[in-house]
């Protein structure tokens, strides 16, 4: 059987099993949830950076768990300034994500504890476009965002339910907000088929990721990521007619890397994603207002795999 601190150790290593971490031996739950501080950071990131596909994703360990992460995001962007030379945007997000994963504790049939990570919060944005050339703008950006995370947690089985008093507030049930601060720098580069406009973009991000507000103080983290982002979106006009307006096809290809010190904290350094999808014009009295767009991805990396199916609107 088990001890309690054998089960808290072994917990930890499964909580940190989500992002694909290893910890060494840990002492109390206390320094277990300090130690995971990391990996809630990247969850409050994924949930609110633009460039971490709003999708659903499994990740699987090594120790043969799976973990589902499903995050949901709605962007609205605000023309501030556009000119041919230049464009100012404020950008607002709301967003939601929740990972579910089953933690497996004492070796009896039944023994394990069903955890669940719930978050949800909003960001402001403000993205601007200087055109270098004819096709190629200079892309930095500034977002800031707040969102709460809270974990909720169910003991399954006599054994487990004998430690539970060992784990509240700390490891398991508890809530935290944090502040995510994003720094991008990027480059775009757009050309025309026909009438229409597609894009390559490539963004460096600079992520700052604070806790306030814990539950518990063994919650409390602050953490810094660095990511990558490319990103093609390229349009295709077609000869083919829906309701006399014509349907163009849509090629989305990307990749995301992560870099600097924590940058194997989900298991991988880098991921990638390819999509299809179609658009058709929306008009009305005789004038047309962009696209509606329907796309569908699937995204993969070592050890993740994902997938989004978008009903989205191209103002071009």
């Amino acid at each position: 059987m088990l001890t309690p601190p054998t089960l808290l150790r072994r917990c930890a290593l499964c909580l940190t099993a989500t992002f694909g971490l290893g910890v060494g031996m840990l002492a109390n739950a206390a320094d277990d949830a300090a130690n995971l501080g990391t990996d809630y950071a990247f969850l409050f990131l994924m949930t609110l950076s633009p460039d971490f596909a709003a999708a659903n994703y499994t990740i699987r360990n090594e120790d043969g768990s799976d973990v589902d992460i499903s995050i949901a995001r709605l962007p609205f962007h605000f023309d501030l300034m556009a000119t041919k030379a230049r464009k100012l945007q404020l950008e607002v997000a709301l967003a939601y994500q929740q990972t579910k994963e089953v933690i497996a504790t004492f070796p009896a049939p039944g023994e394990s504890i069903d955890s669940k990570w719930t978050t949800y919060g909003g960001g402001l944005g403000l993205t601007y476009e200087q055109e270098l050339t004819e096709h190629l703008r200079f892309r930095p950006s500034l977002r800031a965002g707040v969102a709460r995370m809270d974990n909720r947690a169910t003991y399954n089985g006599v054994l487990t339910n004998s430690i539970k008093d060992q784990l509240e507030g700390t490891l398991l049930n508890w809530e935290t907000n944090a502040s995510v601060i994003n720094l991008g720098l990027g480059l775009g580069y757009d050309w025309s088929l026909r009438d229409r406009t597609s894009s390559i973009k490539a963004d460096a991000y600079h992520v700052y990721v604070d806790s306030f507000g814990e539950s518990n103080a063994a919650v409390k983290f602050t953490e810094r990521a660095n990511m990558l982002a490319l990103k093609a979106d390229m349009i295709f006009p077609t000869n083919f007619a829906i309701a006399e307006k014509r349907l163009d096809l849509v090629l989305l290809l990307g990749t995301n890397s992560f870099f600097g010190e924590n940058r194997r904290t989900l298991g991988y350094t880098t991921s990638y994603q390819l999509g299809v999808g179609s658009e058709l014009p929306l008009s009305w009295e005789d004038r047309q207002h962009g696209h509606i767009r329907l796309s569908g991805q699937v995204l993969w990396a070592d050890n993740m795999r994902g997938w989004l199916i978008t009903v989205g609107y191209n103002p071009n």
